[in-house]
Protein backbone atom coordinates (compact mmCIF):
# COMPACT_ATOMS: atom_id res chain seq x y z
CA UNK A 1 0.00 0.00 0.00
CA UNK A 2 1.39 3.24 -1.00
CA UNK A 3 1.83 6.05 1.92
CA UNK A 4 -0.84 9.14 2.10
CA UNK A 5 1.22 11.85 0.71
CA UNK A 6 -0.68 14.56 2.71
CA UNK A 7 0.30 11.70 6.15
CA UNK A 8 3.01 13.92 7.10
CA UNK A 9 0.46 17.13 7.35
CA UNK A 10 -1.90 15.24 10.00
CA UNK A 11 -1.75 15.92 13.65
CA UNK A 12 -1.08 12.39 15.38
CA UNK A 13 -1.27 11.53 18.62
CA UNK A 14 2.54 12.16 19.38
CA UNK A 15 1.82 15.65 18.16
CA UNK A 16 -1.08 16.16 20.60
CA UNK A 17 0.76 14.90 23.64
CA UNK A 18 3.11 17.69 22.92
CA UNK A 19 0.43 20.70 22.71
CA UNK A 20 -1.60 19.36 25.94
CA UNK A 21 2.15 19.19 27.86
CA UNK A 22 2.94 22.75 26.69
CA UNK A 23 -0.45 23.89 27.67
CA UNK A 24 -0.66 22.33 31.28
CA UNK A 25 3.19 24.03 31.21
CA UNK A 26 2.05 27.53 30.48
CA UNK A 27 -1.08 27.12 33.09
CA UNK A 28 0.88 26.29 35.74
CA UNK A 29 3.98 28.46 35.34
CA UNK A 30 1.30 31.57 35.62
CA UNK A 31 0.13 30.26 38.93
CA UNK A 32 3.66 29.91 40.38
CA UNK A 33 5.59 31.97 43.25
CA UNK A 34 8.79 33.16 41.74
CA UNK A 35 11.47 30.81 43.41
CA UNK A 36 9.33 27.91 41.92
CA UNK A 37 8.63 29.62 38.66
CA UNK A 38 11.98 29.53 37.60
CA UNK A 39 12.99 25.95 39.08
CA UNK A 40 10.20 25.17 36.91
CA UNK A 41 10.73 26.91 33.82
CA UNK A 42 14.58 25.28 33.64
CA UNK A 43 12.53 21.83 34.35
CA UNK A 44 9.83 22.65 31.25
CA UNK A 45 13.41 23.89 29.21
CA UNK A 46 14.44 20.58 29.97
CA UNK A 47 11.66 18.36 29.04
CA UNK A 48 11.09 20.64 26.01
CA UNK A 49 14.26 19.27 24.71
CA UNK A 50 13.82 16.06 25.41
CA UNK A 51 10.46 15.82 23.81
CA UNK A 52 11.89 17.61 20.80
CA UNK A 53 14.63 15.01 19.96
CA UNK A 54 11.83 12.11 20.91
CA UNK A 55 9.76 14.02 18.15
CA UNK A 56 13.07 14.40 15.76
CA UNK A 57 13.73 10.45 16.09
CA UNK A 58 9.96 9.58 15.52
CA UNK A 59 10.40 11.18 12.24
CA UNK A 60 13.51 10.44 11.30
CA UNK A 61 11.74 6.92 12.00
CA UNK A 62 8.91 7.62 10.39
CA UNK A 63 10.68 8.97 7.35
CA UNK A 64 12.72 6.13 6.63
CA UNK A 65 9.55 3.46 7.35
CA UNK A 66 8.18 5.24 4.38
CA UNK A 67 11.66 5.48 2.26
CA UNK A 68 11.60 1.13 3.01
CA UNK A 69 7.97 0.75 1.87
CA UNK A 70 7.76 2.89 -0.63
CA UNK A 71 10.47 2.15 -3.32
CA UNK A 72 10.95 4.64 -6.39
CA UNK A 73 7.51 2.15 -8.49
CA UNK A 74 5.69 3.50 -11.95
CA UNK A 75 2.41 3.15 -10.69
CA UNK A 76 -0.31 1.18 -12.52
CA UNK A 77 -2.83 4.57 -13.67
CA UNK A 78 -5.44 2.47 -15.33
CA UNK A 79 -6.21 -0.59 -18.40
CA UNK A 80 -6.77 0.34 -21.61
CA UNK A 81 -10.24 -1.33 -23.46
CA UNK A 82 -10.16 -3.67 -25.97
CA UNK A 83 -9.55 -2.16 -29.70
CA UNK A 84 -9.00 -3.15 -32.93
CA UNK A 85 -8.44 -0.60 -35.72
CA UNK A 86 -6.38 -0.74 -38.79
CA UNK A 87 -2.51 -0.01 -39.51
CA UNK A 88 -1.19 1.39 -42.49
CA UNK A 89 -0.69 -1.45 -44.26
CA UNK A 90 -4.22 -1.89 -44.51
CA UNK A 91 -4.07 -4.96 -41.51
CA UNK A 92 -6.17 -5.23 -38.86
CA UNK A 93 -4.33 -4.37 -35.37
CA UNK A 94 -5.53 -4.09 -31.88
CA UNK A 95 -4.52 -4.17 -28.16
CA UNK A 96 -4.46 -7.91 -29.27
CA UNK A 97 -1.46 -7.36 -30.97
CA UNK A 98 0.17 -5.66 -28.14
CA UNK A 99 -0.01 -8.04 -25.47
CA UNK A 100 3.10 -8.61 -24.19
CA UNK A 101 5.02 -5.79 -25.10
CA UNK A 102 5.94 -2.36 -23.90
CA UNK A 103 4.63 0.24 -25.93
CA UNK A 104 4.38 4.00 -26.45
CA UNK A 105 0.94 5.45 -27.97
CA UNK A 106 0.17 9.12 -28.90
CA UNK A 107 -2.63 10.88 -30.70
CA UNK A 108 -1.69 12.77 -34.19
CA UNK A 109 -3.21 13.31 -37.56
CA UNK A 110 -1.25 13.80 -40.57
CA UNK A 111 -2.73 17.23 -41.60
CA UNK A 112 -2.13 18.77 -38.25
CA UNK A 113 -0.50 21.96 -38.41
CA UNK A 114 0.23 22.37 -34.89
CA UNK A 115 2.16 19.74 -32.70
CA UNK A 116 1.89 16.63 -34.40
CA UNK A 117 5.08 16.93 -36.67
CA UNK A 118 7.16 17.57 -33.42
CA UNK A 119 5.25 14.47 -31.47
CA UNK A 120 5.97 12.28 -34.92
CA UNK A 121 10.00 13.59 -35.38
CA UNK A 122 10.19 12.93 -30.93
CA UNK A 123 8.41 9.28 -31.90
CA UNK A 124 11.22 8.88 -34.56
CA UNK A 125 14.04 9.97 -32.13
CA UNK A 126 12.62 7.44 -29.83
CA UNK A 127 12.47 4.79 -32.41
CA UNK A 128 16.13 5.64 -33.06
CA UNK A 129 17.27 5.62 -29.76
CA UNK A 130 15.71 2.59 -28.62
CA UNK A 131 15.88 0.34 -31.78
CA UNK A 132 19.59 -0.16 -29.77
CA UNK A 133 17.81 -1.50 -26.52
CA UNK A 134 18.43 -4.98 -26.01
CA UNK A 135 14.53 -5.10 -25.49
CA UNK A 136 14.08 -3.79 -28.48
CA UNK A 137 11.84 -6.78 -29.92
CA UNK A 138 9.63 -6.09 -27.06
CA UNK A 139 9.08 -2.67 -27.36
CA UNK A 140 6.46 -0.62 -29.99
CA UNK A 141 5.43 2.87 -31.09
CA UNK A 142 1.66 3.80 -31.82
CA UNK A 143 0.35 6.93 -33.26
CA UNK A 144 -3.42 6.56 -33.40
CA UNK A 145 -5.27 8.81 -36.19
CA UNK A 146 -7.83 11.49 -34.61
CA UNK A 147 -9.03 12.08 -38.39
CA UNK A 148 -9.33 8.73 -39.55
CA UNK A 149 -12.05 10.34 -42.45
CA UNK A 150 -8.72 11.56 -43.98
CA UNK A 151 -5.84 9.47 -42.87
CA UNK A 152 -6.22 5.91 -44.70
CA UNK A 153 -3.85 3.46 -44.51
CA UNK A 154 -2.62 4.84 -47.82
CA UNK A 155 -1.71 8.38 -46.32
CA UNK A 156 -0.73 7.01 -43.23
CA UNK A 157 2.40 4.54 -45.19
CA UNK A 158 3.13 7.96 -46.83
CA UNK A 159 3.39 9.61 -43.99
CA UNK A 160 5.28 7.08 -41.70
CA UNK A 161 7.46 6.65 -44.44
CA UNK A 162 8.46 10.56 -44.17
CA UNK A 163 9.68 9.86 -40.58
CA UNK A 164 11.45 6.40 -41.74
CA UNK A 165 8.92 4.53 -39.34
CA UNK A 166 9.98 0.85 -39.00
CA UNK A 167 6.64 -0.90 -40.24
CA UNK A 168 6.99 -3.73 -37.44
CA UNK A 169 7.91 -1.79 -34.32
CA UNK A 170 5.70 1.25 -35.25
CA UNK A 171 2.49 1.57 -36.13
CA UNK A 172 0.22 4.13 -37.23
CA UNK A 173 -3.34 3.47 -36.32
CA UNK A 174 -6.32 4.58 -38.27
CA UNK A 175 -10.42 2.98 -37.71
CA UNK A 176 -13.67 4.48 -36.88
CA UNK A 177 -13.52 8.12 -35.66
CA UNK A 178 -16.33 7.16 -32.83
CA UNK A 179 -13.61 4.16 -31.61
CA UNK A 180 -10.91 5.74 -31.87
CA UNK A 181 -12.35 9.42 -29.91
CA UNK A 182 -13.43 7.13 -27.34
CA UNK A 183 -10.37 5.30 -26.86
CA UNK A 184 -8.43 8.30 -26.67
CA UNK A 185 -10.80 9.98 -24.02
CA UNK A 186 -12.16 6.71 -21.67
CA UNK A 187 -9.03 4.69 -22.60
CA UNK A 188 -6.27 7.05 -22.34
CA UNK A 189 -8.22 10.14 -20.67
CA UNK A 190 -6.59 12.04 -23.20
CA UNK A 191 -8.20 15.57 -24.39
CA UNK A 192 -9.79 15.13 -28.22
CA UNK A 193 -12.76 17.25 -29.47
CA UNK A 194 -13.54 19.54 -32.64
CA UNK A 195 -11.56 22.43 -32.49
CA UNK A 196 -12.88 26.10 -32.32
CA UNK A 197 -13.48 27.48 -36.10
CA UNK A 198 -10.58 30.08 -35.69
CA UNK A 199 -8.07 27.01 -34.78
CA UNK A 200 -5.29 26.50 -36.53
CA UNK A 201 -6.46 22.85 -37.91
CA UNK A 202 -9.78 21.02 -37.28
CA UNK A 203 -9.46 18.76 -33.99
CA UNK A 204 -8.27 19.70 -30.77
CA UNK A 205 -6.14 16.83 -29.00
CA UNK A 206 -3.45 16.06 -26.82
CA UNK A 207 0.28 16.27 -26.83
CA UNK A 208 1.30 13.37 -24.76
CA UNK A 209 2.81 10.26 -25.05
CA UNK A 210 1.54 7.14 -23.34
CA UNK A 211 3.51 4.28 -21.91
CA UNK A 212 1.72 1.21 -21.84
CA UNK A 213 3.19 -1.59 -19.92
CA UNK A 214 2.71 -5.98 -21.25
CA UNK A 215 -0.30 -6.38 -19.99
CA UNK A 216 -2.38 -2.93 -21.40
CA UNK A 217 -1.86 -1.02 -18.21
CA UNK A 218 -1.05 2.90 -18.40
CA UNK A 219 2.12 3.36 -16.49
CA UNK A 220 2.84 7.44 -17.37
CA UNK A 221 2.44 10.31 -19.69
CA UNK A 222 5.01 12.48 -21.31
CA UNK A 223 4.98 15.95 -22.68
CA UNK A 224 6.25 15.06 -26.47
CA UNK A 225 7.66 18.37 -26.77
CA UNK A 226 9.41 18.82 -23.33
CA UNK A 227 13.20 17.36 -23.57
CA UNK A 228 13.35 16.18 -19.80
CA UNK A 229 9.65 14.34 -20.03
CA UNK A 230 11.15 12.14 -23.08
CA UNK A 231 13.99 11.43 -20.93
CA UNK A 232 12.05 10.65 -18.17
CA UNK A 233 9.89 8.29 -20.65
CA UNK A 234 13.15 6.30 -21.76
CA UNK A 235 13.64 5.84 -18.06
CA UNK A 236 10.43 4.79 -16.84
CA UNK A 237 10.75 2.39 -19.91
CA UNK A 238 14.06 0.83 -18.91
CA UNK A 239 11.74 -0.82 -15.74
CA UNK A 240 8.79 -1.29 -17.58
CA UNK A 241 10.22 -3.19 -19.72
CA UNK A 242 11.99 -6.01 -17.35
CA UNK A 243 8.78 -6.36 -15.28
CA UNK A 244 7.13 -9.86 -15.54
CA UNK A 245 9.42 -9.99 -18.27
Amino acid sequence: MQPDPHDSAKPNGFGRNILCRQMIARKELGSSTPTDTAARRIGWIAMACWLCALGCQHEAADTNSVRNETPDEIRVLGMLPEFTLTDQNGDEFGLRELRGKVWIGTFIFTRCPATCPQQTEKMENLQRSLSKHEAWEDIRLVSFSVDPEHDTPPVLRQYAERFSADPQHWKFLTGDRSVIWNLSKDGFYLLVDDAPLDSKGPILHSQQLALVDRFGRLRGYYDALDPAEVGKLKRDLDQVVVENK
